[in-house]
């Protein structure tokens, strides 16, 4: 029985261990997580700011002209090449 005994008092202390390792690898994994979020965050938004400022004054430009059309001088002038040919 003294035999059992032992195996019980090891086996409960490296449960202790084992639970001790796993809690201290959740909290390194927490803080691994708000460091990189808030790398990510800071770093990456701030690379594409630009890029998204470019593409934001591009739309502004093609929602602001007016569609395309042929002004009156030149479907004349392309009317009366057709009367030529």
């Amino acid at each position: 029985m003294s035999g059992r005994l032992i195996f019980e008092k090891q086996r409960e202390a490296l449960i202790a261990q084992v639970a001790q390792s796993m809690e201290q690898i959740i909290t390194n994994l927490n803080i691994l997580n708000r460091n990189m979020e808030s790398f990510i965050s800071v770093s990456v938004g701030k690379e594409f700011e630009s890029v998204s400022t470019l593409w934001k004054m591009f739309h502004d430009v093609l929602s602001k002209e007016e569609p395309y059309s042929l002004s009156e001088e030149t479907q004349e002038a392309g009317q009366n090449e057709e009367a030529q040919t």
